[in-house]
């Protein structure tokens, strides 16, 4: 299921709709909207906690931003985009304030943010902070499985 919503940290996915009372929401955009948007979006996803280790959630990122692609997004992830940046220059791949430092600029100027909701995408705090970048920039977001974008390729 695809979940879309400007989001607020206390909402998980599987309740993200119910909150339309709210007038913090607006009309939720669908994945296909942000395709349209100017610029790029923003592939966020969790990486330290992933279950089957780094690497897999760099291949997990990828094959989610070649199926953005496939369907003509313009995708930034800053996981696929860092990770053999990180191996090759002997970076710290959990530095947190560090990849902040590093992703800041992409955050800024995306111009939308897709969640994808890997194990462990509940409790990552990368993604949690990138998450309320765009909530206080007041940018759109859309929650997705690795499912969902299979099914729509």
């Amino acid at each position: 299921m695809i979940v879309t919503r400007y989001a607020k940290p206390d909402l998980t996915a599987a309740n993200a709709n119910k909150a339309s009372g709210d007038s913090f929401y607006q009309e939720a955009p669908k994945l296909d909207d942000l395709r349209d948007l100017p610029g790029f979006v923003y592939l966020g996803q969790p990486f330290t906690l992933h279950p089957h280790g780094h690497a897999a959630a760099a291949y997990d990122g990828a094959t989610a931003a070649a199926s953005l692609m496939k369907r003509g997004f313009r995708v930034f992830s800053p996981i696929v985009h860092s990770y053999r940046i990180a191996q090759v220059g002997y970076l710290s791949q959990t530095d947190q304030d560090f990849w902040e430092y590093q992703d800041k600029p992409f955050v800024d100027a995306a111009s939308s943010l897709i969640v994808l909701m890997l194990p462990g995408w509940e409790h990552s705090k990368g993604l949690a902070h990138e998450i309320d970048q765009f909530e206080k920039a007041r940018k759109p977001i859309v929650y997705v499985s690795l499912s969902d974008l299979d099914q729509t390729t």
